[in-house]
């Protein structure tokens, strides 16, 4: 079974007014890197998703199942499709992997991967029992990342 769970469409940014940011996340991620109150604002922005986030797991991780939790038996992928909103850029991007995938994942890990972000896709794929070696469009896999 999979799911997946998104905020809002790339190009939206609804404004978050419940933490005290009164522009559209989208358009506060276009502003240059120099301007101090758009970090500011995309740092509270990035802070509440990372606590929606934890929340997630930590829920997923309290409910038992016969071999585990049911955080223990899945695999949360959080991501943002650019790594900087102001130049669109792909690149070096962030991710977090929550859960073991019914033990085919190993926690506790921080890794930097040169590779396509098509490749982590592909491996999260594989570990959850899917074969295949391309996601999206083949031009852009090379295949599952060995280090994951």
């Amino acid at each position: 079974r999979v799911a997946s769970l998104q905020w809002s469409y790339s190009s939206g940014g609804p404004t978050p007014s419940w933490i005290q940011v009164n522009r559209g996340h989208h358009d506060i991620s276009h502003d240059g890197d120099g301007i101090a109150a758009a970090k500011d604002q995309l740092t509270k922005i990035d802070n509440w998703y990372s606590q929606q986030f934890l929340s997630l797991i930590q829920k997923m991780d309290g409910i038992q199942e016969a071999d585990g939790s049911l955080l223990d038996n899945s695999m949360v992928l959080w991501v943002n499709e650019l790594a900087k909103g102001n130049i669109h850029s792909h690149g070096p991007m962030c991710y977090v992997i929550a859960g073991k995938a019914g033990g085919a994942l190993q926690t506790g890990r921080y890794l930097y991967a040169q590779e396509n972000h098509n490749n982590l896709l592909v491996s999260v794929m594989n570990k959850m029992g899917v074969e295949g070696n391309s996601f999206g469009d083949p031009a852009f896999c090379t295949g599952p990342l060995k280090s994951l």
